[in-house]
């Protein structure tokens, strides 16, 4: 019986070991890159695209509904802001992938993205006259989107000053 213990830990440290070799050979080899890290990681099925009445320039990911108490928009000509919640079943890293690849197509520049504290990931777009914030997170088993769009900042007060050169 003892035998059979051993024999089996023995199987398994070196099935473990053989696993992390590979792994290490892989990451030797190819980097990251050869485990499906990068911008790989964030593949899967194609979003479709989307729209809202409000955001008709804005494609959103086909499957998302706006949450109602957790959304309001003002415009008044061709100004807005907007700060929208919406919900829906699609996988993060699949919502990112279509912002970073379909926003450019309609207008809008990828400005800065990071993962924040908390799963949040968050992109900063531009467009000519607007700025927005995407956020993705994860709550309850469902992808959550936050999408804040506002003027971009025409006066000097609301830049800030550039750097002074010297001589």
């Amino acid at each position: 019986m003892w035998t059979i213990r051993i024999s089996a830990i023995a199987k398994r440290g070196l099935r473990n070991g053989i696993l992390t070799g590979g792994l290490i050979a892989a990451l030797a080899a190819g980097g990251c890159e050869a485990l499906g890290g990068g911008n790989k990681t964030l593949r899967g099925p194609s979003v479709t695209a989307a729209s809202h009445p409000t955001l008709e320039d804005f494609p959103l990911p086909s499957g998302f509904a706006l949450v109602s108490d957790s959304s309001r928009s003002v415009a008044s000509g061709s100004t807005r802001w907007v700060d929208y919640e919406f919900s829906g079943r699609t996988g993060w890293s699949q919502i990112i992938r279509f912002f970073m690849d379909t926003l450019p197509s309609a207008g809008w520049t990828l400005r800065t993205r990071q993962l924040r504290n908390g799963g949040v990931y968050e992109m900063r777009f531009e467009s000519n006259r607007e700025e927005c914030d995407v956020r993705v997170r994860r709550v309850r088993g469902k992808t959550v989107l936050n999408i804040e769009i506002r003027p971009q900042p025409q006066g000097s007060a609301d830049r800030l000053p550039r750097p002074v050169q010297t001589p």
